[in-house]
């Protein structure tokens, strides 16, 4: 079976766990906006909220870490808005897909 190119960022995404407890693992890196990898792991980026999450979606991140807790109006918005995975913090992992993020971020 082939894969479509529309395919390549569901594949990337199945990479990340659904807890990330790490900033680098040999999956993927967790770093500021522009950071770049070049051993081929998925680049993840530390965002504080809106502005932020909209900036990495658009630099070409493959999935945002948010910081902060933030609400549940603001989490659900920023899911919906980008395209890419989200992991939230402060909430529990049923509640996190249930804003539509992929997970949560235990890293402290």
């Amino acid at each position: 079976m082939e894969l479509l190119p529309a395919d390549g960022p569901i594949v990337a995404a199945l990479r990340l766990p659904e807890r990330l407890t790490e900033v680098s693992t040999a999956a993927y890196v967790v770093g500021a906006l522009g950071g770049a990898d070049s051993s081929g792991r998925l680049c993840g980026v530390w965002c504080e909220g809106m502005a932020d999450a909209l900036a990495g979606g658009d630099a070409g991140a493959d999935f945002l870490v948010l910081r902060n807790g933030l609400s549940h109006a603001e989490i659900t918005s920023i899911c919906e808005l980008v395209a890419i995975p989200v992991y939230v913090k402060g909430v529990a992992m049923g509640e996190a897909w249930g804003l539509g993020a992929t997970g949560v971020v235990e890293i402290d």
